[in-house]
């Protein structure tokens, strides 16, 4: 997890001062949070559909967040708060194809959104009209592997894992595992994953 959004916040380019999206408020979006300010973003806004993680992105450093399902539009929201410029950068983190065609409504002209979701099934529905086309916006594919090829002289896996093994010690990650529980007890994790998300970031299995 931690390596893999490291791997995104390289590949984001996240300048000094930049106002910065967070789609997506798993454990990788909680991460993305903090290490953006880490980077230099000035203002980091999360979009989540369950408050319990919109609470825990707020208390990680986030400067404002939204849930889609209050029914406001939060690419004009966003705007509104950017003097009608729209995000610096974007990081879609849900894999969920409606969150990265409101991320490219989001974003600023000639932007680029970093997708470090899976869009698992594909995206048959996308919408490259409208802000798309338009606003010349990009769509950069992210994840563990390997990093933008301009600085992967410089970062190998050897020295990004080094650099997370010393960021465990700088983020706030207690408030990312909200579930211990027993190995022998698994199959009851994945019943309350999957029957109550709302109350869930990360269920860690003991032994």
């Amino acid at each position: 997890n931690l390596i893999t959004t490291f791997n995104g916040i390289l590949d984001t380019k996240i300048k000094l001062g930049d106002t910065l999206v967070v789609s997506g408020l798993g454990v990788l979006g909680q991460l993305c949070i903090q290490m953006a300010k880490m980077s230099g973003a000035f203002k980091v806004y999360g979009v989540d559909v369950l408050n319990k993680r919109l609470d825990t992105a707020m208390e990680n450093g986030a400067d404002g967040v939204f849930n889609p399902l209050d029914g406001k539009d939060i690419a004009k929201e966003i705007r509104s708060l950017t003097g009608n410029r729209g995000a610096d950068a974007v990081i879609e983190v849900s894999g969920s194809q409606k969150a990265l065609n409101e991320a490219i409504r989001i974003a600023a002209p000639d932007t680029v959104i970093t997708a470090l979701g899976w869009y698992q099934g594909g995206c048959g529905d996308m919408d490259l009209s409208e802000e798309f086309h338009h606003n010349r916006v990009s769509i950069k594919c992210s994840q563990m592997g390997s990093i933008n090829s301009e600085i992967r002289h410089m970062w190998n896996y050897k020295r990004r894992e080094k650099t997370c093994l010393e960021l465990l010690g700088k983020l706030e990650l207690g408030n990312l595992i909200t579930h211990r529980i027993s190995y022998d007890k698994i199959s009851s994790a994945y019943e309350m994953i999957d029957k109550n998300p709302s109350d869930i970031i990360q269920v860690v299995l003991t032994y």
